[in-house]
């Protein structure tokens, strides 16, 4: 019995340590207040792009950004909460806005959004209480609603929007990793599963086509020993990251090449083509006594097998985490992530030029708050990226 509790317990202590993180932070920047308020009027112009050089762009409202799709210069779409509500903002080229949404009746955070066109957009999240419970929301060009998934339980971290017939979400359910598939009619669980370990969580999905798709996440994987009743625990921990892809037919999991450290999280992946896919997330070191440090982590897909390539750390910084990534070209790559101090966020970039990942003065607001990016976003036929974040943060590049 007590190894069970003490199973039981150290499931949630290293799931709290890969997984809570953004989760408290999110909390913190989308305060307290359970109504969306806009910070910025709406027909408020951003001031010019000088393109080369990232620039904030004024947010409609001071909450936590997680996810953002572009459709257009002038049509993209930011999600995530402000408060206990969850978060939708448009931007018409000149300025953000909040877009009205339905919200369950619990707290609920959007993480991810995609669309196979204008008018036929997806953002999936979860309630933030637990147990969790999946949230879809869908847009047809005029209003927002809310759409039941194929489990209800659950958290849905990443959607990709392939055709009105086509989408996929993935997430985690029952300590499972999670992959559902909207047909046009209905949400469908496609996978559920243990991919590497227990306690899967896939966190991230890409295409580059219908027949070559990427999930991305982390799995659990704990052990113990103790002696007498608890008094002298050691407690040794391994998260790994997942890989999975889907090939037209089925979906496979595949090996990645993360380093050996305690743990791996893959939290963000862009695909360009069947040959050229880039993941990104952060290698952990430590105790969770003693505190994880975390390094970032780049891995890149050649058609045949993944490789690591060596990426760059904030200086001075305790720990440097990748959550996202956007790929424009094969020599030009995104990925964006937070800086921690031991006290404070602050934001973080970095950019493939086709040799080397090269860190980018990031403009960080000295506001004093958290100011780390969960999300970005390349904006089609265009060089131009979206990167979000926390505390309303967002930031744009015209290539």
């Amino acid at each position: 019995m007590l190894g069970g509790m003490l199973k039981r317990s150290g499931a949630v202590l290293l799931s709290c340590a890969l997984m809570a993180l953004v989760t408290l932070l999110i909390s913190r920047a989308s305060g307290g207040t359970a109504h969306l308020t806009s910070t910025v009027a709406a027909a408020s112009k951003a001031p010019a792009l000088t393109c080369g050089a990232w620039r904030r762009v004024p947010e409609a409202a001071d909450g936590a950004l997680v996810g953002v799709t572009a459709f257009a210069s002038d049509n993209a779409w930011i999600v995530g909460s402000q408060g206990s509500v969850p978060l939708i903002e448009h931007w018409n080229g000149k300025a953000w806005s909040i877009v009205p949404s339905p919200a369950p009746s619990e707290p609920a955070l959007l993480k991810s959004i995609s669309g196979s066109a204008p008018d036929d957009i997806w953002a999936v999240g979860s309630t933030t209480n637990t147990p969790n419970h999946t949230l879809v929301e869908h847009w047809d060009g005029k209003s927002w609603s809310i759409v039941s998934d194929a489990v209800g339980s659950g958290q849905l971290n990443g959607v990709v929007a392939l055709a009105r017939n086509d989408v996929w979400a993935v997430g985690t359910s029952n300590s499972q990793a999670l992959i559902e598939h909207w047909d046009g009619k209905s949400w469908n669980v496609a996978l559920q599963a243990n991919l590497a370990g227990q306690g899967d969580s896939l966190l991230a999905v890409a295409a580059s086509s219908a027949h070559d798709i990427w999930a991305v996440g982390t799995s659990l994987k704990v052990s113990y020993n103790f002696q007498g009743y608890g008094v002298n625990l050691n407690m040794s921990s391994m998260g790994s990251g997942v890989i999975v892809h889907w090939d037209g037919n089925s979906w496979k999991a595949v090996s990645g090449q993360g380093p050996s450290t305690q743990m791996v999280m893959l939290t963000g992946v862009s695909a360009l083509a069947p040959d050229n896919v880039w993941v990104v997330g952060s290698a952990f070191q430590g105790s969770l006594l003693s505190g994880l440090r975390a390094k970032t982590l780049v891995e890149h897909w050649n058609g045949s097998q993944w490789s690591v390539v060596p990426s760059s750390d904030a200086p001075d910084a305790f720990a440097s985490y990748l959550t996202g990534v956007a790929a424009v070209a094969p020599g030009n790559v995104w990925a964006v992530g937070g800086a921690f101090s031991g006290s404070h966020f602050s934001s973080l970039l970095e950019h493939w030029d086709g040799a080397h990942w090269n860190l980018i003065q990031a403009p960080n607001a000295a506001d004093g708050r958290q100011h780390m990016l969960l999300g970005a976003a390349a904006v089609p036929n265009t060089k131009q990226i979206w990167a979000v974040g926390l505390h309303g943060t967002v930031l744009t590049n015209c290539g």
